[in-house]
């Protein structure tokens, strides 16, 4: 029988819950049936037995680390990073998880590089709190109506999800943006030297449809070559186009047009009623909105491809080619496009199921920086 080997990622999850589950278990004390369970669901594995369990919360206790302590090691003896400041450390995140480092340092006494190295060694790390946009109390229950009808369709169907288009546009700026953290000069004097950007930077704005069989864009919004915001009248110029490539690609790709589904989100130019009229004779029970009889919940753009995968996968590959003028940065555009094949799709849109299920698991609430984690 093979022996189970723990990583120190593991094996701290498990110090971690066992300490956690304390008033689960038998006389208020700890359940090792909640640390199985929850070990299981965090690595997709089967968990180690009791014993080891116990094995490994008995070898923190004594030695306050769940690393393996090589005998016979040389070298200058160990003194700030020691058993005694592992345990402390430990406590400390458990008691206290949203201080900074420079703060639980100071409240330990520790230097900061020397409870980083125990940070290191006991597989922690400093996670930056996620910004999402924020939702109402009503965004989750139609969120959860939303899921839960399109898992119910794609258990009937499992082509449903693949037969969706998804819609969304983004802006592309020339000049980018600068992060301030890592935008760093070293020297020994300040320097007298500034990034300057413009106040209204040059930009494009794109609009692109995916799906599981692929997609269909780019569309830049656009009027004689200048960028301009989308409104009704635009908005529909470009579906006029969308349309017929649509047709076009289920032709070449053997696909019935009557089986797929269009998805926008509600902006006030994608809901205007002429606008619904038109994609409805298009699209006849198939279409996916805000004041539709299949209702696309408010303040869900990690629910769509576009936000979800797309644009940000966009970005870094335009960026990537450092564009200078308008016309390059429309190149750098097209060639992501095109560069895109079969395979993102199909993981795409597994992965959008599985986006779903979290939702409906987590009552509808955000779900990025849980996805991210597993």
């Amino acid at each position: 029988m093979l022996k189970m080997v723990l990583s120190t990622e593991e094996k701290v999850f498990l110090v971690e819950h066992y300490f956690r589950s304390y008033g689960m278990g038998r006389h208020n004390g700890a359940s090792l049936l909640y640390v199985s369970d929850q070990f299981t669901q965090r690595f997709n594995k089967r968990s180690p037995s009791n014993a080891v369990i116990l094995k490994v919360i008995e070898k923190f206790r004594n030695t306050g680390s769940v690393l393996c302590q090589r005998k016979g090691n040389s070298g200058r003896p160990r003194t700030v990073n020691n058993n005694n400041n592992h345990q402390r450390v430990f406590e400390q995140i458990l008691q206290n998880p949203k201080a900074s480092q420079a703060r639980t340092a100071l409240q330990l006494d520790l230097k900061r590089t020397s409870f980083q190295r125990i940070l290191k060694e006991l597989g922690a790390f400093s996670y930056v709190i996620q910004v999402h946009q924020q939702l109402y109390p009503r965004d989750y229950h139609s969120r959860v109506e939303y899921c839960a009808r399109i898992l119910a369709l794609q258990y009937e169907n499992p082509e449903f999800l693949k037969n969706v288009w998804f819609s969304d546009e983004a802006h592309f700026h020339l000049s980018g943006y600068v992060n301030r953290r890592t935008n760093r000069f070293l020297g020994f004097a300040r320097p007298d030297e500034v990034q300057e950007v413009p106040l209204h930077t040059a930009k494009v704005s794109v609009w692109c449809a995916v799906s599981g069989h692929g997609i269909i864009g780019p569309y830049f919004i656009e009027e004689n070559g200048r960028q301009v915001t989308l409104n009704q009248q635009r908005y529909r110029h470009i579906l006029t186009r969308f349309i017929p490539d649509l047709r076009q690609f289920c032709r070449a790709r053997n696909l019935a047009f009557r089986n797929q589904f269009f998805q926008q989100d509600g902006a006030t130019c994608h809901t205007a009623a002429a606008i619904r009229q038109f994609l409805q004779e298009h699209f006849p029970s198939k279409f996916i909105s805000r004041f539709t009889d299949f209702p696309y919940p408010s303040h869900s753009p990690d629910l769509t491809p576009p936000d979800a995968y797309i644009w940000g996968m966009a970005k870094n590959a335009v960026f990537k080619r450092a564009p200078q003028t308008i016309d390059e940065l429309k190149d750098a555009v097209r060639v992501f496009f095109a560069a895109l094949r079969q395979p993102l799709f199909n993981n795409m849109t597994r992965n959008l199921k599985h986006r779903y299920e979290v939702c409906l698991e987590r009552g509808g609430a955000h779900l990025e920086h849980i996805i991210k984690c597993q």
